[in-house]
């Protein structure tokens, strides 16, 4: 339980990683067929639209069984442990994306979250 602090020095190598560990903005998390995110969509709240600032930055944890992790990416296998939450660039964004943060470690059964940030960043 409890959480993670993931810290880089710069958004750029920040994002980069994000990538190639098959995360939300990479090539290997959309479908090729159509172009679209077929990824851990992020938990949309229902009186947001999908350009809210916390819809972009936060998973919650998806558990996966041990017979699917073998090839599961990076990203999935750390979301497989616990929910993630991404710094937003933005300081606007920071606040709602904060919350979430916090709701996913007080929930019941909650095994905690990865904070992935830049040292310094905000």
């Amino acid at each position: 339980p409890g959480c993670v602090l993931i810290f880089f020095p710069s958004y750029g190598l920040m994002w980069q990683c994000v990538e190639k560990w098959g995360g939300p903005i990479s090539s290997r998390s959309r479908n090729t067929n159509s172009g679209k995110d077929n990824f851990f969509q992020a938990r949309q709240k229902k009186a947001q639209s999908p350009a809210a600032g916390s819809a972009r930055y936060c998973f919650p944890h998806a558990a996966v069984k041990m017979n699917q992790a073998a090839g599961a990416t990076p990203w999935q296998r750390l979301n497989a442990v616990k929910s993630i939450v991404l710094e937003p660039k933005t300081t606007a964004e920071l606040k709602e994306v904060i919350a979430e943060f916090d709701k996913y470690n007080d929930a019941p059964k909650s095994k905690g979250t990865f904070l992935i940030g830049v040292c310094r960043g905000k």
